[in-house]
């Protein structure tokens, strides 16, 4: 056995040279390391640098901190202005963003313009706590002090004393006749579930491609059961949606439901928020519960998530 281990050990002279060899470059090595540790002293960094380093990232830090927190400091100074004549410098310097201005600029383009500041706070960008830092330096007036709303009409009519009648313009307006008051303002709406394409087209920012999605989406759908839904479709954005939102109407009654118990894989695959795998997982649990008394149960599965559940609610019926 001695003999054995002896041999396995025997190299031949080729071979000895070579692990000579090697062990001399591995000796030079680990001497030159050695050495480079003794004879070389790296610099040493002034530590000022270092503690300006610490203190910009606590700066960082309690600003991030600060955001999360909804306490962040607006740094731009507010200042008196007027919503209908401010430049879009002006805006920026009050912390609109550029996106935000642009969005301004087309709804001033449209017509739209700013008569008290309440008006202001109409925009979807302008939530409750900008509008309340804001609202001191709106430079317009709270409500509309000469004049009163006609119920009947919706039409803003001034009022005059009776030693205001100089005021008066000699021509005679239709606001100024008894048609004012037998005329009954009806503002056009539609609803998304019953509306066709020409009734669609009749929304502000809503022509023929934008019309026919709607019907198309709202048939695959089953019917809309919330406004929120239009995003869904192809590059329709909540500005645009913001345009038309208070002309539409949507009747719930007329959502097409699905039976979840007595339904196909094809039938349940078909609606736009399940996919055949999910039609196929929900066919089989369903033969092992025998069916599903209701959506908490069908939740429970975990083969739909909760968000899911939500969206489909509308849609299934037990």
């Amino acid at each position: 056995m001695f003999r054995n281990l002896v041999a396995y050990f025997r190299h031949h002279r080729e071979e000895r040279n070579g692990t000579i060899a090697i062990l001399a470059i591995l000796t030079v090595l680990v001497l030159a390391s050695q050495a480079y540790y003794i004879w070389y002293k790296p610099p040493v960094k002034d530590p000022s640098e270092f503690m300006a380093l610490m203190d910009s990232l606590k700066q960082l830090a309690s600003a991030e901190e600060g955001f999360e927190n909804g306490t962040e400091e607006i740094t731009s100074d507010i200042f008196l202005f007027n919503p209908n004549t401010l430049s879009d410098s002006g805006y920026a310097a009050l912390g609109f963003s550029e996106k935000e201005i642009k969005t301004l600029r087309n709804y001033q383009k449209a017509g739209a313009e700013f008569h008290v500041k309440t008006d202001f706070r109409k925009l979807f960008f302008v939530d409750e706590n900008r509008y309340s830092d804001l609202e001191p330096f709106i430079d317009l007036p709270e409500n509309y002090p000469d004049k009163v709303a006609n119920p009947k009409t919706n039409f803003y009519k001034t009022e005059y004393s009776p030693d205001d009648h100089s005021r008066k313009r000699d021509t005679i307006k239709w606001s100024d006749t008894t048609l004012v008051e037998n005329y009954e303002y009806k503002p056009y709406t539609c609803d998304l579930n019953r509306a066709d394409t020409t009734e669609l087209k009749k929304l502000p920012y809503i022509g023929s491609f934008y019309a026919r999605e709607i019907i198309r989406y709202r048939d695959e759908l089953g019917g809309y059961h919330s406004l929120a839904q239009l995003l869904e479709l192809y590059k329709m954005t909540p500005e645009t949606i913001d345009k038309f939102a208070e002309k539409v109407t949507i009747d719930k009654t007329k959502i097409r439901k699905i039976n979840v118990n007595i339904a196909t894989a094809q039938e349940l695959s078909a609606h736009p928020y399940v996919d055949f795998a999910l039609a196929n997982k929900i066919i089989a649990r369903r033969e092992t519960e025998k069916s599903f008394r209701n959506l908490e149960q069908l939740c429970a599965t975990g083969l739909v998530n909760a968000e899911l559940c939500v969206k489909l609610a509308p849609y299934l019926i037990f």
